[in-house]
């Protein structure tokens, strides 16, 4: 983690490219007409024309149980209202205030950070209760500091600071790794790509992006290649990337360069779109991040190459942070910072369904993409023979991908030839050779080790395509899979917050070395814990073993509880799968150590279970779909033998839980009772 003295001398590029994420339009806000704006009491100005009461419904009185602001005055600062991102804030902060009863005295500093940072004065005058302080730069510290000392509590919204009790902000993480895999997918898993990244040293959310862009891209795409990392200027930053990107394309006549990705924001991409269309360079897609009202009307253009995105909610980032500095008031612990979900758009039909969504306005009717492949309802596996090997059916994971797979077989008119290797991975790897005599016209393999690589590759040299199921391969044509790289982080966010961001935590990682699956998932839930939980510390890390996992990991943490007595261990993760975690939440019931948290990723009906026992301490999980991967895993191998190119890699969404009203809830949505 940055120190704090770095974050806040950059303070002023932060906000102003967080405030850039939106409308271009100069026009001052209503009372703006000067730089040096008076404070006052009045509620918010009347929604933009971007038609912001539309945007996502207010939580209910019941999720957010007894809040209130009555007889309270919060005071609202914002660097402006003249772009989009700040006034969606501004508004949403001023809304909820009065929504819960408050007051909200309002400052504006019109774009001018010194007039924003002396606004906050009026907040020591009148001694508010609270402060939401929106964007902003460093010269805004020094009066956050008086408002600390002088017991005014602060909240900010993309504003970290030592001087603050709570930080809200988007998912930067996931921004990140869905902006990697849907610029990779839309490449084609292959090509050369440049990319815009001028912030992502200096500034930890656009590190975030970064560096999750780029992992996904070094872990999951070995055939895409970054060739050029440029620097863009915050000054006018799309006439900048727009000449940068003429110079470019220069260097990479056509066919040399396949994506541009703008890393951090995309203002810049704006000027990339612009000069590929002028130079006539469409067959190159542009992705950014941010996706306000301006930058998804440009994916909404006929025959856009702007094909990626990934948009934040401002409106509910503000929310949040007056919500907070309620819990705070109301003597609730609130953790520092608060993390916000981001929506990945990929393509003008996502482009339009997020505009509407966030109440951007009515988004014009889209056709499907001529590059979306068959309609699912016209896939056909008719006359068809689909071989499907599974490592064994003793296991929920793997008797329901089995499962999904035959069903989806026959669903499509297809005959299914299975095989089950009863847990042995020789035998499962044998079981393949039923498929070569048989001479099936595709098979499904799901699982397995090592031993099936030879069985594989002579599928692949008879000319029978191989589709796998959690199982990479390079004799095989696709491999299906869950998206690890935000189980993983979604695990290390829920994981930190659930031990309010500081402690102690041990961590079994036994195959993130060896199986690339549960290295993204280490990795990612690493990495989070790295640059967003400065205060924990990751003490162990222990190997569980494969065979009789949950047993061997109760042992392992009942010698780890001798080494760490109470109030020296806070949480136990397990980071590639759960069945270990049945073993450690058995050993800390049994030791009567309940106070140290159990998380883990997989989230079957069994541990599922066990998060809804009375007062259970397993508070994090993450599920996967076994049967939607498996599904999808078939309708790869229609599509294939329909003559349609498929991608390397499928992923198929994964569902965060936390606690154990998010794990009724997915008990339910994944029908396991």
């Amino acid at each position: 983690m940055r120190s704090w003295k770095l974050l806040i001398g950059l303070l002023a590029v932060f906000g102003l490219i967080a405030a850039s994420c939106g409308n271009d339009d100069d026009e001052p806000a209503a009372g703006n007409d000067s730089q040096a704006v008076q404070p006052t009491e009045e509620a918010a100005a009347e929604p933009s024309e971007q038609g912001s009461e539309e945007a996502p419904a207010e939580p209910s009185d019941e999720q957010m149980g007894e809040l209130s602001l009555e007889g309270l005055t919060v005071g609202v600062a914002v660097v402006g209202t003249q772009h989009f991102w700040d006034r969606e804030a501004f508004q949403g902060a001023v809304a909820e205030v009065e929504r819960l009863g408050g007051t909200a005295v309002t400052t504006d500093g019109g774009r001018d950070n010194q007039v924003h940072a002396d606004n906050h004065d009026v907040f020591l005058t009148r001694q508010v209760d609270a402060v939401i302080t929106i964007l902003g730069d460093a010269a805004v510290e020094p009066k956050l500091e008086a408002l600390k000392n002088a017991g005014i509590p602060v909240f900010g919204v993309d504003h970290a600071s030592p001087h603050i009790v709570n930080n809200t902000g988007s998912d930067n993480f996931y921004a990140g790794s869905s902006a990697g895999r849907n610029m990779g997918d839309a490449i084609g898993g292959s090509g050369n790509v440049a990319v815009f990244n001028a912030f992502g040293e200096v500034l930890s959310f656009c590190g975030d992006r970064y560096n999750n862009w780029r992992y996904v891209l070094d872990n999951a795409y070995p055939d895409i290649t970054v060739v050029e990392e440029l620097a863009e200027e915050f000054a006018n930053a799309p006439q900048d990337a727009r000449q940068q990107t003429l110079d470019l394309l220069e260097r990479y006549p056509e066919g040399e360069l396949h994506a541009i990705h703008v890393a951090c924001w995309d203002q810049p991409a704006i000027g990339v779109y612009e000069a590929l269309n002028e130079a006539g360079r469409t067959e190159i897609i542009v992705s950014a991040i941010d996706a306000g009202p301006d930058t998804l009307s440009l994916m909404l253009e006929p025959n856009s190459n702007w094909v990626v995105n990934v948009a934040q909610q401002p409106r509910q980032i503000a929310t949040i942070a007056v919500q907070n500095a309620a819990r705070h008031l109301a003597g609730e612990t609130v953790l520092p910072q608060s993390y916000v979900d981001v929506l990945p758009v990929k393509g003008a039909e996502q482009a339009a369904a997020v505009f509407e969504q966030l109440g951007y306005g009515d988004a014009p009717d889209v056709a499907p993409s001529g590059d979306a492949g068959i309609p699912v309802g016209e896939l056909s596996l008719e006359g068809l023979t689909v071989g499907v090997a599974v490592v064994g059916t003793q296991h929920f994971w793997d008797r329901e991908a089995f499962q999904g797979a035959v069903a989806e077989v026959e669903r499509l008119g297809g005959t299914a030839v299975t095989t089950d290797g009863g847990r042995d991975n020789q035998v499962h790897a044998d079981n393949h050779d039923v498929f070569l005599t048989r001479q099936v016209d595709a098979v499904i393999t799901i699982l397995g080790d090592a031993a099936v690589e030879p069985k594989l590759e002579a599928l692949k040299n008879a000319g029978i395509p191989v589709f796998g199921v959690d199982h990479a391969s390079p004799h095989i044509v696709n491999n299906t899979g869950s998206d690890n790289f935000y189980a993983g982080s979604s695990a290390g966010r829920n994981m930190g917050d659930a031990i309010g961001g500081s402690g102690n935590v041990a961590v079994f990682n036994a195959f993130g070395e060896v199986l690339s699956f549960c290295g993204d998932r280490y990795n990612n839930w690493r990495y989070v814990l790295d640059n967003a939980y400065p205060d924990i510390t990751v003490v162990e890390e222990l190997a569980e073993e494969f065979a009789n996992a949950p047993q061997d990991a109760r042992q392992q943490t009942l010698d780890l509880l001798e080494r760490y007595p109470e109030g020296e261990l806070h949480a136990i993760h397990v980071a590639c799968w759960d069945q270990p975690a049945i073993g450690v939440y058995e050993a800390l019931n049994e030791a009567g150590r309940t106070e140290i948290i159990v998380s883990a990723i997989d989230a079957g009906p069994d541990t599922l279970s066990l998060m809804l026992e009375p007062n259970s301490n397993w508070v994090v999980n993450v599920a996967q779909q076994p049967r939607q991967i498996a599904t999808i895993a078939v309708q790869n191998a229609a599509r294939h033998l329909a003559g349609e190119t498929v991608l390397p890699q499928s992923y198929v969404d994964v569902l965060p839980v936390k606690g154990a009203e998010q794990a009724a809830a997915v008990f339910e949505q994944l029908g396991y009772g």
